[in-house]
């Protein structure tokens, strides 16, 4: 192991912290005299360590793998043991991104990055929108929201069902002005859930010009299409200009 060089593959949470500039470190010893060293494997370059200010294991996944290769690392929020998030409670998809990657920079003194995204549906006045993830309720899931949003659009045709994804990505550094970016997915509201891949509301949303829905996608060209992956394009042109 070199020592003072930011891990690329990451070492076990047990015995990891941040340092001052937000970087992965060791921990050794215990107590008030433990002291803390980057690592890494011989050879490996060094790279900025990024925190995502989000416990979904579906957005870190997919953010990892749409920001692609880059003198970054995408750390999970798990990571970097941050164990309390602020609530979202902002009225815009921008203002909780916002809140969350700035909230998670400021505690560890690190960079941040949050995702905030959700499902807009015009016939319901952008509904579900930031409450996406609970527009059934707390305690419900994923085919909750997508029945409810069905039931909800039960009396509109087809030709009224246009609906969006939107992806707002917050990048937010200690002492830097926050940079925000956001991706569209546009599409029709299908009259029953259809597909099996992806996440969320993907069942629902059609693609007239794919003649199918999100989660009817092959991965990879989910990947290419999809709101986060037109935000993620847009946040790697922001870090390749900042991490130079």
């Amino acid at each position: 192991m070199d020592v003072n060089a930011e891990t690329c593959s990451g070492p076990d949470v047990s015995d990891v912290d941040l340092d001052g500039n937000g970087r992965l470190c060791r921990r050794i010893g215990g107590g008030a005299a433990s002291q803390r060293f980057r690592v890494a494997p011989t050879g490996c370059a060094m790279k900025r360590s990024i925190i995502f200010a989000s416990t979904n294991a579906h957005k870190y996944r997919e953010l990892e793998w749409l920001l692609g290769e880059g003198p970054w690392r995408l750390v999970p929020l798990d990571a970097a043991l941050v164990k309390i998030m602020p609530p979202e409670e902002g009225t815009s998809f921008a203002e909780n991104a916002c809140g969350k990657a700035e909230a998670v920079a400021q505690h560890l003194g690190s960079w941040a990055l949050a995702d905030d995204s959700g499902l807009v549906v015009d016939a319901l006045q952008g509904a579900p929108g930031v409450v996406s993830a609970r527009y059934a309720g707390l305690a419900q899931d994923a085919t909750a929201n997508n029945l409810r949003v069905l039931c909800d659009l039960i009396n509109v045709g087809p030709a009224e069902r246009a609906a969006r994804f939107v992806c707002v990505l917050a990048l937010a550094r200690p002492e830097a002005i926050t940079r925000v970016i956001e991706g569209q997915c546009c599409g029709m509201i299908a009259m029953m859930p259809r597909g099996t891949g992806g996440f969320g509301y993907d069942p629902l949303l059609y693609l007239p010009e794919r003649q199918c829905t999100m989660a009817e996608l092959p991965p990879a060209e989910k990947n290419r299409l999809s709101h986060r992956a037109r935000a993620a394009e847009k946040m790697r042109e922001i870090l390749l200009e900042i991490c130079a």
